[in-house]
Order: structure tokens, then sequence, then C-alpha cells
């Protein structure tokens, strides 16, 4: 499979509300909360096998978290965990373990692939509800 990557300042498709009209414009990938961004879910979904493939990561199980975190929806937000993305991060964690911008879906995808390669699945509350016997999720509380 052909590495799926991103250009560098890849212009993407956002709606954000403008007062009392919808207003569609272009703009970078360095995009915040509440301007919903347009990439194909195909392209993303390309772009997480490769990663996976990249990164020695089984692509059904990362698939499967993502799903359960957002629906595999790029612009989920929660409002209570501050969390954004496929992979729900919190700009802490992000900041913590990644690199880029915690709001990039490319970076989300790429960052979590990584982490999971590393065994750091136990971060996402997804796969400790699948796993309650890793033995870093029940230090999180999942028993």
């Amino acid at each position: 499979m052909k590495p799926i990557i991103p250009a560098k300042n890849e212009s993407i498709t956002t709606q954000k509300y403008n007062t009392s009209k919808l207003k569609i414009e272009s703009l970078n990938t360095e995009t915040r909360p509440f301007q919903k961004v347009y990439i194909s879910p195909q392209r993303l979904k390309d772009f997480l096998k490769s990663e996976a493939i990249t990164y020695g990561v089984d692509y059904d199980e990362i698939y499967s978290v993502a799903m359960a975190e957002s629906g595999f929806h790029l612009n989920a937000y929660n409002e209570i965990g501050k969390s954004y993305g496929i992979f729900q991060y919190i700009p802490s964690t992000f900041k913590a373990y990644c690199k880029g911008d915690y709001l990039n879906p490319y970076h989300q995808i790429t960052c979590a692939t990584r982490m999971f390669s590393e065994g750091k699945k136990y971060h996402w509350d997804a796969f400790c509800l699948q796993h309650k016997g890793n033995k870093n999720c029940q230090k999180r509380g999942f028993n």
C-alpha cells in the first residue's frame, strides 16, 4: 500500500457559523474547535492503515478504538473533558506524547499509532473498557 502523506499545508474545506448565515471558507490544517473540517473519511482511514503498517499496529484494534472514542468523526468534541478529534485527545496528553497540532487529524492518527506501538494503548478509555485485564488499565480504575 502506498503511504498517504498529507501536504504540508493541505487545504481543507471548513464550515463555521458566522452570525445568521453559514459561511464556507477554505482554511489550512491549523483549525480550531467548532469549525467543521471536511476531509474524506476514506482518506483518513487509508492514512490510518498506512500508519498502522508503518508502526506495526493492528489496524482493526486501533480503528475500533477510534470508532468507540469518536465514531471516527474528525470534528468530535467532548465539552466535559475538552477532548477533540478522531482519538479524542486533550491538549495536555497530546503535548506530552505527540508532535504537531492536536486538532490536526493526521497528527492525531500518527501519534495514536505510535503510542499503540509503544504499549500506551491504556490512555484511551475505549481500549480499557475492552481490556480490563490490562495492568495499566487497572491502575486507571478499569476493573
